[in-house]
């Protein structure tokens, strides 16, 4: 029985340590990516984080903040969101405003998110 549990215990671990591994390369996916977004004048910088300490960034347009911090988007929110900017809008202005109702529906599906998580498993932030 013994041998069981260890065999159970090793294999946990590799799972644990391959998940930090994936996990690791999508974050310098990531901010490969984010970085990449200056190309289209855009700028991104991790400003802050989340109630569940994941990093968050503020959107920059030719120096003007489209998004702050306090919108709470992580890389790969940010990174849909110029996705959505270049394919629909055709001036600074238009980004602003999408930028805008971007953030309120990501405020709102966060929020959502949030009380699930809290529901279904209990888990509260981490960071507040």
């Amino acid at each position: 029985m013994s041998n069981v549990i260890e065999l159970k215990k090793v294999k946990a671990e590799r799972l644990l340590k391959q998940l930090e591994d994936d996990l690791a390369k999508y974050d310098r996916q990531s901010k490969a990516e984010i970085a990449a977004i200056a190309e289209f004048g855009f700028i991104a910088r991790a400003t802050g984080k989340d109630v569940w300490g994941t990093d968050v960034y503020s959107l920059a347009y030719d120096s003007e903040v489209l998004i702050d911090s306090s919108a709470e988007l992580v890389a790969d929110e940010v990174l849909e969101l110029v996705k959505e900017l270049l394919r629909f809008c055709n001036s600074p202005a238009e980004y602003r405003r999408h930028a805008q109702e971007f953030a309120q529906c990501m405020a709102e599906s966060h929020a959502e998110a949030d009380a699930a998580i809290r529901a279904d498993w209990g888990i509260e932030p981490d960071a507040a």
